[in-house]
C-alpha cells in the first residue's frame, strides 16, 4: 500500500512540476516577446530573442520628459495609496475581527456588497466632481484605497492571533490603538507586506481612475499605464510619419520598450517581498 501511494506521489509531482513549467512558458513567453521587440531595430519580425539588437527604441522612451512624468505620477500614487489603503483596511479589519462587535455582521454585508456591486460610472464621477477631486492626485488614490477582498484577508488574519496578547497588553493599561499599532502590526507583518504589496499592483498598473477623472487639460498627471496608452495613440495620427520622424518606423519597438520600463520597478519588488508572500496569503485565508 506504502508503495503503491508513493508511486501515486511521485507521478502526480512529476506531472505537477510539468503543468508549472509550461504554465511558467506560457506566462514568460508575452514578457519575452515585448522585451525582444524592444530590443529590436523596426520593421522586423521578433518572437523570443531580438532581431538585428537596437537600442534606438529604449532611448527614446528614456529621454522623453513626459515618460519620467508619469514615472514619478505612479510612483507617488503608488507609495501614498498603499499608505493610505493599508492603513484603513487594516483599521477597518480590527474591529471587524471582534465577534463581539455591535453590528458586525451587518457591516460585513454592506463590505459584500460594495464588492460584488457598484454604482457605476456617472454616480462616481459626480461623487469625485462634487467633493472636487477630478484633475488631482487624490483622484488617481482614493476611489481605489479599500479593496474588500484585501480588507478580508486581513480581518481572517487577525481573528486567527491568540487572544492571550491583547487581554495582557489591556490589564498593562494599554487602549486599542496601542494594542494594534504595538502588538497586533508587528506580528502581523507577513499579511501587512503581503497586503502591500497586492494593493501597489493595483496602483502601479490603474488606468480606469486616469481616464475617469484626469482630464487632457491635466496631462502632468497621467499615470504610467495612462501615458503608456498615448504612446500608441500618437502613432495613429494622420500626420504622425512627418511629426515622429525616424521614431515612426520604430512605433512597434517603442511601444514595448515603454511597456518593459514601466514594469520594471514593480517586478524588481517582488524578490524582497517573497518571503512574507505566501505565509501571508495561506495564513489570512486559513480562517472565513
Amino acid at each position: 500500500s506504502t508503495h503503491i501511494r508513493s508511486k501515486g506521489d511521485t507521478a502526480f509531482n512529476i506531472v505537477n512540476s510539468i503543468l508549472l513549467v509550461l504554465f511558467m512558458l506560457f506566462t514568460l513567453m508575452p514578457i519575452l516577446n515585448i522585451l525582444a521587440t524592444a530590443l529590436s531595430t523596426h520593421s522586423q519580425t521578433v518572437l523570443f530573442w531580438p532581431v538585428k539588437f537596437d537600442l534606438f527604441a529604449v532611448k527614446t522612451v528614456l529621454t522623453e520628459p513626459k515618460f519620467y512624468r508619469a514615472f514619478l505620477v505612479t510612483i507617488i500614487v503608488t507609495v501614498c495609496g498603499t499608505a493610505i489603503s493599508v492603513l484603513a483596511m487594516a483599521l477597518a479589519a480590527y474591529p471587524l475581527s471582534k465577534k463581539d462587535l455591535p453590528l458586525r455582521r451587518t457591516v460585513m454585508i454592506y463590505f459584500f456588497i460594495s464588492m460584488l456591486f457598484s454604482g457605476g460610472m456617472v454616480p462616481n464621477y459626480i461623487l469625485m466632481s462634487t467633493l472636487k477631486l477630478t484633475n488631482t492626485l487624490f483622484a488617481l488614490i482614493l476611489p481605489s484605497a479599500v479593496q474588500v477582498f484585501h480588507l478580508i484577508l486581513i480581518k481572517n488574519f487577525f481573528e486567527g492571533l491568540p487572544e492571550a496578547l491583547e487581554e495582557s497588553a489591556r490589564i498593562d493599561g494599554a487602549n486599542n490603538l496601542q494594542i494594534l499599532f504595538r502588538i497586533i502590526f508587528p506580528i502581523s507583518i507577513s499579511m501587512l507586506v503581503t497586503v502591500c504589496l497586492f494593493t501597489a499592483v493595483v496602483y502601479w498598473n490603474n488606468y480606469f481612475n486616469a481616464l475617469m477623472y484626469i482630464s487632457a487639460a491635466h496631462s502632468n498627471l497621467y499615470p504610467l499605464p495612462f501615458y503608456i496608452v498615448n504612446v500608441t495613440e500618437q502613432f495613429r495620427d494622420p500626420n504622425a510619419a512627418i511629426v515622429l520622424g525616424e521614431k515612426f518606423k520604430y512605433e512597434e519597438n517603442i511601444k514595448a520598450a515603454t511597456i518593459i520600463l514601466s514594469m520594471l520597478p514593480i517586478v524588481c519588488t517582488y524578490p524582497f517581498f517573497l518571503k512574507y508572500f505566501t505565509k501571508g496569503v495561506v495564513v489570512g485565508a486559513v480562517k472565513g
